[in-house]
């Protein structure tokens, strides 16, 4: 399940053909994965300026986790203010109810969110964030510093000094998407070339 950030000033979701998680998961396809967006333009900017999770992503990620048949693996992949509903959807589930969590470029300035998905996948939770990012920067409450994130999270914080709040910047910055590919692979068992 890929949480999306805000819908913005363009006509397209922050996550789509052009930009999912593709590029960090070898076996996220759109046959395994469902993106969930986040609409509302004008909302969609408050909400992202003030932390807040989208009640339509919240409820759609709980009635897609509630559907899912047993013996089904769910990863959650989250982008910028997606981070908070996928946290809301989180707080709902045991440890080891999620596969993976990879939390791109969190637009949040606390560290609840992400905790509730890391409790749900044992502790194993990546968190991808710029020490740059403009588009964090203007969020009221988007910013958490990366001392904060590291001193929560460890290891599994990458940081990157690229100036943009793009996903797929954050993937090509430093290389770390490709560490980030190559840790989820051994993790997991698969074959990344």
């Amino acid at each position: 399940m890929d949480f999306a950030g805000i819908q913005g000033l363009h006509t397209h979701q922050s996550l789509g053909p052009w930009a999912d998680f593709g590029r960090w998961h070898p076996d996220h396809f759109t046959s395994n994965s469902e993106i969930i967006p986040n609409k509302g333009i004008v909302s969609g900017f408050l909400r992202a300026f003030f932390g807040l999770a989208n009640r339509d992503q919240v409820d759609t990620g709980k009635a897609i986790v509630a559907a899912a048949p047993a013996g089904v693996n769910i990863a959650f992949d989250t982008y910028s203010n997606g981070v908070n509903a996928a946290g809301k959807v989180a707080q709902g589930m045991e440890a080891g109810d999620l596969q993976s969590a990879t939390v791109v470029g969190p637009n949040t300035g606390f560290p609840d969110a992400v905790q509730s998905m890391d409790q749900a996948d044992e502790d194993t939770t990546q968190i991808f964030i710029s020490t740059n990012d403009p588009a964090l920067a203007l969020a009221f409450f988007g910013s958490q510093s990366v001392d904060d994130w590291t001193s929560e999270f460890g290891d599994r914080v990458h940081v990157t000094g690229q100036f943009s709040h793009n996903r797929n910047k954050y993937h090509d910055a430093n290389s770390e998407g490709r560490k980030g590919e190559l840790e989820y692979c051994a993790r997991y068992g698969f074959s990344c070339n």
